[in-house]
């Protein structure tokens, strides 16, 4: 057994790593994005949404923002790259008319997408986290967390006729993101929340299973590159934007300057030598 899960488990990172390979660099897609929100069954992935609700008020707004699970995967050649990147989607089409009241304390959002394989193992959540999780998280939330994500947005395609963003006025709408069965974290499926008030950014991470297994560890890696971590920032103002540090090589000014006080440095210990000498 300890083979096989091994087994499962090298293929879904090799599958993952060919995938973003495969991949481009994503850009910004036209906003907003034409509805309806790809399933999560389907091999490209889920649509990747951003839930936004106010659990005061009882509102929300849903928006997917033209990628899909397969194209914002981990890697240098696809949502990580080396050289960095922003991504800046603009202010998210509907964001004043539904919290124009609200208080920006009371507005959460979640960024997510998924991968449903048809069984536990296979199965992968990209999704925004508060904070790093402090253990592991096992196959059986991760696989919960995507079949709510799968429920999620067919409600969205079935209730808000195909349109995109998708707005609740209420949190009775089957489509209201605050709603117990999705909300911070997908149906009380994950143990840490997915979710932080507007104005504060968050990291992003990839969930997968490691097996079929309900009880071993899942996988988690969080999005990054050898500078530094990425994340997802939506602002009080509704502007949404993902970004990933690059490193910025010292213009040769600064080189010349370094290497002139290195030289300075070796002149004056060599006179402080000459002068001891002659003492």
């Amino acid at each position: 057994m300890r083979i096989s899960v091994k087994m499962v488990a090298a293929s879904v990172v090799l599958a993952l790593a060919s995938a973003a390979a495969s991949a481009a660099v994503p850009s910004v897609p036209s906003q907003p994005a034409p509805a309806p929100i790809p399933s999560t069954d389907v091999s490209t992935g889920s649509g990747l949404i951003v839930s936004i609700w106010d659990s005061v008020r009882g509102v929300s707004l849903v928006d997917y923002v033209g990628l899909n699970e397969s194209q914002f995967l981990p890697g240098n050649t696809n949502a990580t790259p080396d050289a960095g990147l922003v991504l800046n989607f603009g202010t998210i089409a509907g964001y004043s008319s539904v919290f124009g009241t609200s208080n920006s304390g009371d507005i959460q959002y979640t960024i997510s997408s998924s991968f449903n394989s048809g069984s536990i193992a296979g199965r992968v959540l990209e999704t925004t986290l508060a904070a790093a999780p402090t253990g592991a998280i096992r196959n059986n939330p991760i696989s919960s967390a995507v079949l709510a994500s799968r429920t999620f947005t067919g409600n969205l395609n079935s209730n808000c006729a195909n349109a995109n963003p998708c707005t609740a006025a209420t949190n009775l709408d089957a489509t209201y993101a605050g709603v117990g069965s999705w909300a911070e974290k997908y149906g009380n499926n994950l143990p840490v929340s997915a979710a932080a008030t507007v104005g504060t950014a968050m990291g992003f991470y990839l969930l997968s299973t490691s097996s079929g297994v309900p009880t071993a560890n899942g996988t988690v890696l969080r999005y990054g590159n050898s500078t530094g971590f990425a994340s997802w920032l939506l602002g009080t103002d509704g502007s949404l934007t993902y970004s990933v540090p690059s490193s910025v090589p010292l213009p040769a000014a600064v080189w010349l300057l370094l290497s002139g006080m290195v030289g300075f440095g070796t002149v004056a210990r060599r006179r402080k030598e000459d002068a001891s000498v002659a003492a």
